[in-house]
Order: C-alpha cells, then sequence, then structure tokens
C-alpha cells in the first residue's frame, strides 16, 4: 500500500478545580476561546469541541474557520473532564493539599490547530502564564497525536492518549514521553484477523481511510492476513478531509469493490467519516445487501456514522474497544443548561446547535430557546468517555506517588522539592504506574500501551422496528468468543450466520 499523509486533529484544554475556578470567554489575540479552572499544577487537555474545517487549509491558527461543533467527541468530553477532576479534588485519598487544574482547547480535529493550541502547555513559552502542565490528555486521532508528542517531547511535557490507537505510537524511540490507554491498532489488526478466520472466509476486500490510523493500521492487518494465508481482492484507500456528498471518490471506491464479484467481504480500517461514505455510496447506487462491512473501532457503535443509513448499514460488525461506564455522568450532564456553566465557554453555541434555536431574543425567524429543552433528548453516550476519566486519573494518581516520594509525606502539598516541576522524573512514575478503576488494572507495558479488550458489535433489527447495535462477542488478550449472552450475528445475506454459529 502506498504512503498517505498523516492525519489531522484538533485539541481543547482545560483548567479545573475545585476551589477557585477562572472562566476565559473572551478570546485574546490570536487565540481561541478555552476553560480553565485554576489549579496548583495543570492538566492540558485537547479535545475535538469542532469538526474539522472546510476549505481553509491555507490559513492557520486562530482564522481557521472550524467546522460544526460535536457533542460526542468535544462536549461530552470537556463536561467529563470537569466532572473528574472535580472528584479528584473532592477525593482526600489523592494529592490531599494540592488542587489540581485542568486546562480545555478545541483541536478541531485539525493538526495546525492542535499544535496551535498545544504551545499553551508547554513551559515558559507564553511569558503571561506562570502556570505548570504536567502532561497532557489528547488529542483524539492517532496523527494530530503524533504531531503534538513530538512538539511536547521536546520539552519533558509527557502525553496519555484516551482515543490514539495507531501502533506506531509504541515506538518508544519516536515518541518517548507518550503514553496511552487505549490498546493499539496492533491487537485490533489481530481482531479483524481473527474474527475472518473464525468466519473460514479466504477472499476479502480491504479498505482504509488515509493518514496514521488508517494506513499503519491497514499495514499491520495486511500482513497478518498473509501470514494466515488470506487473499485480498482489492486494496483501496479514501482521502480523510473529503466531502461524502460532493466528492465522487466513494462511489468509485464502491463500484471497483463491486466489480471483483468473488469477494463481497469488506474490511474497512477506517475512520467514521469514511465508513459513513461507504454506505451513503452504497445506498446511492443501489448496492444494499451485496456486502458484508466489517469494520474497525472508527465505526465501533457511532450513531453519527449510520444515521440515516440504518437499512443500509444493517448487518455491519465493527469493533468497539472495551470500556468502563462513567457513573452518574448522564445524571450531571443531562442538569446542564447554558446559563449556568462557567466553565465550559462552547456550551451556549452547543445548546444553539444542538436545539436549533437561538438563546437571544431578536427579530429574525429564528425560533427562540423556550428553555424546556433538554439534553436526554436523542442523547447517545460517547464511549470513549471511560478512557478521558482513565487518562486523567492515571496522571493524578502517578503525581500522587511522584510528590509522597518527593516530599516525605502525601499532605506536605506542592513542596519545594517538586519545583520546578520534573517532566523527566514524572515520566518514571508514569512508567511505572499500577491502579484499580472500575475493577480493571491500569498499567503500561515497555511500550507504554495497556493489553487488548475488544467488544464485537453487530448492527441489527430488534424488535419490530428497531435496529440497534449489539454486542455478540468479546476479543480479550488474544482469545475471541463470539455469542455472549446467546446473541447471534445478524446479515441480510447469510455471509456470517453459518460460519460463526
Amino acid at each position: 500500500m502506498c504512503t498517505v499523509p498523516l492525519e489531522v486533529k484538533v485539541t481543547m484544554v482545560m483548567f479545573l478545580s475545585v476551589h477557585s475556578t477562572v472562566f476565559h470567554t473572551n478570546r485574546q489575540k490570536n487565540d481561541r476561546a478555552h476553560g480553565l479552572v485554576e489549579g496548583d499544577l495543570y492538566i492540558g487537555a485537547l479535545f475535538s469541541i469542532h469538526d474539522q474545517p472546510s476549505g481553509s487549509t491555507g490559513l492557520e491558527g486562530a482564522s481557521i474557520q472550524c467546522g460544526d461543533i460535536r457533542e460526542q467527541y468535544g462536549i461530552q468530553r470537556a463536561e467529563v473532564a470537569l466532572q473528574t477532576i472535580e472528584k479528584i479534588n473532592r477525593n482526600k485519598n489523592i494529592l490531599p493539599n494540592i488542587t489540581l487544574g485542568i486546562s480545555i482547547r478545541d483541536s478541531c480535529w485539525y493538526a495546525p490547530v492542535a499544535l496551535k493550541q498545544s504551545l499553551k502547555f508547554i513551559p515558559g513559552l507564553d511569558p503571561q502564564s506562570t502556570r505548570t502542565t504536567i502532561g497532557v490528555i489528547g488529542p483524539g486521532s492517532s496523527a494530530n497525536t503524533i504531531q503534538v508528542q513530538n512538539l511536547l517531547q521536546l520539552f519533558n511535557v509527557p502525553q496519555i492518549g484516551y482515543s490514539a490507537t495507531s501502533k506506531d505510537l509504541s515506538d518508544k524511540t519516536r515518541f518517548g514521553y507518550f503514553f496511552r490507554v487505549v490498546p493499539s491498532d496492533y491487537y485490533q489488526a489481530r481482531v479483524l484477523v481473527d474474527l475472518i478466520l473464525q468466519a473460514g472466509w479466504n477472499y476479502v476486500s480491504v479498505v482504509n481511510t488515509e493518514g496514521n490510523y488508517g494506513a499503519s493500521g491497514m499495514k499491520a492487518f495486511l500482513s497478518m492476513l498473509s501470514d494466515a494465508g488470506i487473499c485480498t481482492a482489492a486494496e483501496l484507500s479514501v482521502p480523510q478531509h473529503v466531502n461524502i456528498q460532493t466528492n465522487p471518490v466513494f462511489n468509485t471506491t464502491v463500484w471497483e469493490l463491486q466489480s471483483h464479484k468473488n469477494a463481497r467481504v469488506i474490511v474497512c480500517f477506517c475512520e467514521g467519516r469514511t465508513v459513513r461514505g461507504l454506505l451513503t455510496a452504497i445506498k446511492v447506487n443501489k448496492m444494499d445487501g451485496l456486502f458484508h462491512i466489517i469494520g474497525s473501532d472508527g465505526w465501533a457503535d457511532r450513531a453519527d456514522v449510520i444515521q440515516g443509513l440504518e437499512e443500509t448499514a444493517t448487518g455491519g460488525v465493527s469493533i468497539k474497544i472495551h470500556s468502563s461506564e462513567v457513573s452518574n455522568f448522564d445524571k450531571k450532564y443531562f442538569k446542564l443548561q447554558p446559563k449556568n456553566s462557567i466553565s465550559n465557554p462552547w456550551l451556549e453555541e452547543f445548546w444553539q446547535w444542538r436545539f436549533n434555536c437561538s438563546l437571544k431574543s431578536n427579530n429574525t425567524a429564528e425560533r427562540v430557546c423556550s428553555g424546556k429543552e433538554r439534553l436526554q433528548s436523542g442523547y447517545t453516550e460517547d464511549y470513549k468517555l471511560g478512557f478521558v476519566v482513565k487518562a486523567i486519573y492515571t496522571l493524578a494518581h502517578s503525581l500522587h506517588n511522584m510528590q509522597v516520594d518527593l516530599c516525605g509525606n502525601s499532605t506536605a502539598g506542592f513542596c519545594n522539592k517538586m519545583k520546578p516541576f520534573d517532566g523527566k522524573l514524572y515520566k518514571e512514575y508514569l512508567k511505572n504506574i499500577k491502579f484499580n478503576y472500575k475493577n480493571e488494572l491500569v498499567l503500561f507495558d515497555a511500550n507504554g500501551d495497556p493489553p487488548g479488550h475488544y467488544d464485537i458489535m453487530n448492527f441489527q433489527q430488534v424488535g419490530n422496528n428497531s435496529m440497534e447495535y449489539v454486542a455478540v462477542g468479546t476479543w480479550n488478550n488474544g482469545t475471541l468468543n463470539l455469542h455472549r449472552k446467546g446473541e447471534k450475528i445478524s446479515t441480510k445475506n447469510n455471509l456470517i450466520l453459518n460460519s460463526m454459529h
């Protein structure tokens, strides 16, 4: 497969504290809106609050107009980060007498923005800031994460990935300050191969999204596929930043796939946007039921990938990284109101986008928000919220261990022996961290990776009029188990039913 350009994501930073909150809604010159809660030490957070820009790749920094605001990838992740910092600061067993802050910045799923926002976390680069950032979580995409890591490691700032899964990031000779709480795509490639072997297929087509996530994942997958003696009919790549409605690449791709009449199984190591583009082209070209698609975790169980394409997506199998539920997140999230949040500068914009109304009375035809809008309506929780929480706790527990060793006892606070903050020493504590989270042991191997644990999802009809994602199996540390709790994998064309029972 040919080498493809790196993918880009955007970032966001939050600083958060239970005791004192400073919220910046005004944008400074050449800066973007960001949330800030003060603390003694800070975590930087990069989230894709907005989607990637469209047609503005020649611009830089704050002048880039990012896309629509995002609920799952952006607002929900910002809110769960704020909730997590609040819990840590209330917990007397973690960092007593140290208030942990968090700074959230928007990466827009776009590398130039993510990199510029990351500069705010570098010690000494901002003469107006005296804040000490101990580490950064995010951004979401592998390609953006790689670019941000190349910057952060120059200044000994550790980075925890909550979503970036590229196997390239396991190379500690290149990315020495990177750790992650999601497994490497090496394992995900193994899951895809195990599913194919279990089904007894020997001839498949493969598609990947251009960029580091799709290209490196597909490279590992194709190598394993060859070792397993499985042949490929077509190996196709789809660009990242294309308009699904106007770019012909998806139509071209499905017609190419259709031409290989003996290969009706498509394995897609793809971002969700690419999966949606393929499903759209299949529907438009009246190819429903012709293919069986197996997708990587870029698809997972995302509602936005299949919205309006449910019939076409029925029968699809996808991989979802196993994640623990975040307790009480929904309860607090549903209570959000645009006027009662002082720590999220994007909430008013999100509210107006979500409910298609205006918070300001005016003489235009735009509908004014009634005040009765509720986030429960049409709500889907981002399944990666648990990884955001785990990333923050990883930084907090490692800081706690470092503080106890240097200061002599946990109640000494941010003592003089911790000043100035030593990121290189802190990295050693991250390497050796081990703690329990939701009955799971959090730890890193020599590559800074956790073990591989996935759920196998199947989009199927449930009842007479409902279609939804159903968990039909697991893959845990090398073992594939299908039909968990008796569920059966559903397809339109029986390609997989007989071989996976």
